[in-house]
């Protein structure tokens, strides 16, 4: 068997290590990213920054909000910094 030649090793070396990272990130991400509860978080964090509901978020005006606001303040904080 041929030794493989040095930028050729590193090239291999590289590709091994990307295929780790991406499969390490893959575990360690959500599984249920197309879950409906992500969009209505969103609309929750949009009610809040264009209707200022900071108290009772809804979303299309009829769906509350069912989970505690503190993430959906701290969006819409963030929000209002990058919408200018």
């Amino acid at each position: 068997m041929e030794p493989v030649p040095k930028g050729q090793s590193r090239y291999i070396a590289l590709v091994i290590l990307l295929a780790t990272g991406l499969g390490i990130l893959g575990l360690a991400a959500p599984n249920n990213l197309d879950n409906r509860d992500q969009a209505l978080q969103g609309l929750y964090v949009l009610d809040i920054f264009y209707n200022g509901n900071y108290i009772l978020q809804t979303a299309h005006q009829e769906i509350p909000a069912s989970k505690p606001p503190l993430y959906n303040w701290l969006a819409a904080f963030f929000l209002s910094l990058l919408a200018r």
